[in-house]
């Protein structure tokens, strides 16, 4: 974790001054430290900071991930879009539904994606 500069140091320590005054600790409050030597309320004052931005972190990685799925599976209903308009002018409706899905089940039966990710091949 990057060091903050000296400026945003000193707002820090104002900072939890400011609530260690509010929560009404007295000097015995304020001596106790961390094995670090740190203050014990700045060393929890940073936990209450750094734990909501981890947490962060964390959902936007989860975001990330939903992001990417969610364009495979778009991919993928562009891709059966693509197929369903493709019909021959000859076939109809109902023939053409039979040959999207066989086309679909072939994929899936040759190791490829299924059509939707989470959801079962239909036989």
């Amino acid at each position: 974790m990057a060091r903050p500069c000296r400026h945003r140091r000193s707002r820090q320590v104002a900072a939890h001054e400011a609530a260690a005054d509010l929560l009404g600790l007295d000097d015995g409050d304020r001596a106790l430290t961390v094995p670090t030597g740190q203050p014990l309320y700045n060393n929890r004052a940073g936990w209450a900071h750094d734990a909501p931005i981890g947490t962060l972190r964390r959902k936007v990685q989860d975001i990330e991930a939903l992001q990417a799925q969610l364009a495979e599976s778009k991919a993928h209903l562009l891709e059966l879009m693509a197929q369903i308009e493709a019909r021959p002018a000859d076939m109809d409706c109902a023939a053409n539904a039979r040959r999207v899905l066989s086309e679909m089940k072939l994929d899936a039966d040759a190791g490829g994606a299924p059509f939707a990710p989470g959801r079962p091949a239909r036989p």
